[in-house]
C-alpha cells in the first residue's frame, strides 16, 4: 500500500526547541495556573473536513468502501482520498475564545501566505474586541 504523505522528521535541534518550550511553559503555568484563561485571548485554528452531496448515491455503488479495506472495522480505517467520490472538502478558520466560544469562522478555499496576511489585517483587530480585556491588558492569540 503506497504512504500517503510522510511528515518532516523531528531532527535534534528540533527535540531541543520543544523540550526548552515545554519547561519554560511548566515554570509559566506553575506561577500562572490562569495563564491559558486570563492571558490568551483566543485560539485560532484552521480545520476541514469532507462532506457528501448525496451520501446514498456514494452508498450504493459497487466498491464505494474508500475509508476501509474488506475485512476491516470501523476501528481501522485507511487513508482514502481527500475528496471522496461526490464529496466536497469544506475548510474552515475559527477563532475560539474562553468563555465566549467560536467568534469568528471564515470559509476559505485555499490558504497561503497573502490570504493569510490578509485574514490578519482584515480579522486580529475584531477578533480581540470580542475577545475582551485580559489581565493586565496583557492579550495573546
Amino acid at each position: 500500500m503506497r504512504q500517503a504523505r510522510k511528515k518532516g522528521l523531528l531532527n535534534d535541534k528540533d527535540k531541543r526547541l520543544r523540550l526548552s518550550y515545554a519547561r519554560e511553559m511548566t515554570r509559566v503555568l506553575r506561577d500562572h495556573s490562569d495563564y491559558y484563561t486570563n492571558h490568551v485571548a483566543f485560539y485560532l485554528d484552521a480545520v476541514s473536513f469532507v462532506h457528501k452531496n448525496d451520501p446514498r448515491k456514494a452508498a450504493i455503488q459497487p466498491n464505494s468502501r474508500v475509508w476501509r479495506k474488506k475485512g476491516e472495522g470501523l476501528a481501522v480505517t485507511a487513508k482514502g482520498s481527500k475528496t471522496l467520490a461526490g464529496g466536497i472538502r469544506l475548510h474552515v478558520l475559527a477563532a475560539i475564545a474562553w468563555g465566549k466560544g467560536i467568534i469568528l469562522s471564515k470559509v476559505y478555499n485555499k490558504m497561503n501566505g497573502d490570504f493569510f496576511a490578509e485574514f490578519v489585517q482584515n480579522n486580529f483587530n475584531l477578533c480581540f474586541g470580542k475577545a475582551g480585556p485580559k489581565t493586565g491588558r496583557k492579550r495573546l492569540f
